[in-house]
């Protein structure tokens, strides 16, 4: 068991910014990280059910602030930094030899964010952003989520190591992230977020046939979502080839 506060799943509360489930000897860590959500409460956790049976332990993070994780996570810290710093103390605690990082839109940012910062063996992240930047938001026409990102530039409390993920994960001496990001390649600002990261080694992006930014609804519904959940989980040689090209 890990030696952390236990936060029932029966019973997140809407003041619980996180979860997490320890599985006895399990030897995968899954953090699941959620995305922006909806703006008269607190953002869903994401992926309860969809691993929830997995033999795996997890984490399961969510962003009450909006603020793209940079004012970090109550309960693990005011900054991307310090949720890093509690989320590998939680992983030593586990126990778990691996650690795999999930989410979908800015959950899938922080996929990859983080993934990085804790040496994640895998990640999956489906319709992340990849930038934060005003130009390159100007470059690629985006818009979303406009209101939340010019409150976190005026907050004052927005880390410019993270606002690029290709910078950030092409860092020089740092091993290739092996990852995976899904994204509808009929969206045009996922796609855009896509294309920026193509050339980061390690990384696959997995291009689907449709448009919108509900990727993972869509994928729930045609039966996919959870066998790419579960390709991760297993042990080393499985999350390779559950990371590969399809």
């Amino acid at each position: 068991m890990m030696a952390t506060p236990l936060h029932l799943l029966a019973d997140p509360g809407q003041s619980t910014a996180y979860i997490v489930e320890p599985v006895a000897g399990a030897d995968t860590l899954i953090v699941a990280f959620a995305g922006i959500g909806p703006r008269d409460r607190p953002p869903s956790f994401s992926f309860l059910n969809a691993i929830g049976e997995l033999t795996a332990s997890k984490i399961f993070v969510r962003d009450p602030h909006r603020a793209w994780y940079h004012h970090g996570v109550p309960g693990l810290g005011d900054s991307i930094d310090a949720v890093a710093s509690a989320l590998k103390d939680l992983a030593r605690a586990s126990g778990a030899r691996r650690i795999v990082t999930v989410g979908t839109s800015v959950g899938g940012y922080a996929a990859l964010v983080f993934g990085r910062l804790l040496d994640a063996e895998a990640v999956l992240a489906f319709s992340p952003p990849t930038f934060l930047g005003w130009s390159m938001r100007l470059r690629y026409r985006n818009a979303r989520y406009l209101r939340d990102r010019l409150r976190l530039s005026l907050s004052g409390r927005l880390d410019h190591r993270y606002t690029d993920l290709r910078r950030l994960l092409r860092t020089p001496g740092r091993s290739p992230l092996a990852a995976q990001a899904h994204y509808a390649a009929l969206d045009r600002i996922d796609a855009g977020y896509a294309r920026r990261i193509r050339d980061v080694a390690g990384l696959t992006l997995v291009p689907h046939p449709c448009a919108g930014h509900d990727l993972v609804r869509r994928l729930r519904e045609t039966g996919e979502l959870p066998s790419l959940l579960a390709g991760v989980t297993g042990g080393p040689g499985r999350a390779r080839a559950g990371l590969a090209p399809r």
